[in-house]
């Protein structure tokens, strides 16, 4: 079998796979985080044409890839890319329609972190001077397993309502 055709079928199987992996995995952690509390999803009108678009884009760079003059490294080199590349488009398309709190857990965007595995929330800690020194829509989270991660909310109001969803339910302690 000629190799470029091998590596072109391996990169097709590979993005099914991600596509397919990725919603078994989502159904998964949905299943897992349990009843949503609080949705912090906000459907943009273009948002599914913009991945359909990507998609197309990176179906194109594929074939133009495959049928141009590049050397073996070149050629090994884009394809990786374009497996991360659909990687990263799937991974944010089915986190970020399911963004919220959970039971068990939070999702926002392409981030979800168990509520077992939260430590504590470094700025809200901080006195109300401090605080002023980082953003107002983002809230950072300390965990056990994946160290400090931001959650980037709309603005500051969203952030706000998020904050005391999880005091009222116990994991922000005030």
């Amino acid at each position: 079998m000629n190799f470029k055709l091998f590596v072109l079928i391996f990169v097709v199987v590979a993005i099914f796979a991600i596509n397919i992996g990725y919603r078994l995995y989502v159904k998964y952690i949905l299943k897992y985080c349990g009843k949503e509390i609080f949705s912090t999803y906000h459907p943009k009108r273009k948002y599914k044409l913009s991945v359909f678009c990507g998609k197309i884009v990176l179906i194109l760079a594929i074939a133009v890839t495959h049928f141009t003059n590049f050397s073996l490294f070149i050629r090994i080199v884009l394809n990786c890319c374009y497996i991360l590349a659909d990687y990263i488009i799937t991974r944010e398309y089915f986190f970020t329609k399911d963004s919220g709190i959970y039971e068990n857990g939070i999702i926002q965007r392409s981030v979800f972190i168990k509520i077992d595995d939260i430590v504590t929330f470094p700025v809200l800690n901080l006195p109300k001077e401090e605080q002023e020194n980082y953003p107002d829509y983002t809230l950072s989270v300390a965990t056990k397993s994946k160290g400090n991660i931001d959650l980037i909310y709309k603005d500051k109001a969203e952030r706000d309502f998020v904050v005391r969803k999880l005091t009222e339910i116990g994991i922000v302690k005030k």
